[in-house]
């Protein structure tokens, strides 16, 4: 804890515009976080008339004594959700370079320890809700469709999974219509 303590740096954030999204989805993250005051929520955005930068869902909130962004850094990740303030946050951060380059190499077991524990946690407790959240989202939009059908595929997971049974087969985030894929089609 003693050399962990030489890399902690206050952080502070606010609802404004311009400091209220901490990571947005595919950012390079270069730091966790210890909330120590505030709440932050983790999110992502809606898909209403195609993908919405000003719209967005938060299903998660973390509150003082809880931290964010472990997974991402410890793995050399980029941010696969949003992270955005709820309530005025005072925090402090730790950089991924600190991390990667000063403690994981100097303190190995620790290190194996510390991603094993934030993998699962990540895992189980942020990745797996928010998906949830995102493909009942996505299913919702294609029961009001007439004419289009949303479908989702993860990149790079061996759990791929589809919100649209006719597409199993489809790639990435895609939108098919009703009848085909016929642009000429009168």
């Amino acid at each position: 804890m003693y050399d962990v303590s030489f890399g902690l740096r206050p952080r502070k954030y606010d609802r404004s515009e311009e400091e209220r999204l901490i990571l947005d989805e595919e950012d390079e993250v270069s730091e966790m976080y210890f909330i120590q005051e505030g709440i932050i929520g983790i999110g992502y955005y809606l898909m209403t008339q195609g993908l919405s930068k000003k719209q967005f869902k938060l299903g998660i909130y973390m509150k003082a004594n809880s931290f964010i962004c472990d997974y991402y850094v410890c793995f050399n990740k980029k941010s696969e959700f949003i992270f955005m303030v709820v309530q005025e946050v005072k925090a402090f951060s730790l950089s991924k370079k600190f991390l990667l380059q000063k403690i994981f190499p100097k303190y190995p077991h620790i290190a194996a320890t510390i991603k094993k524990g934030c993998s699962d946690r990540y895992k189980k407790n942020v990745r797996q809700r928010l998906l949830k959240y995102r493909v009942e989202h996505v299913m919702e939009i294609n029961k009001k469709s007439s004419y289009k059908s949303i479908s989702i595929m993860l990149k790079n997971d061996p759990n791929k999974f589809s919100t649209n049974p006719e597409s199993q087969n489809n790639m990435g985030i895609g939108a098919s219509t009703a009848g085909g894929n016929n642009a000429n089609a009168a």
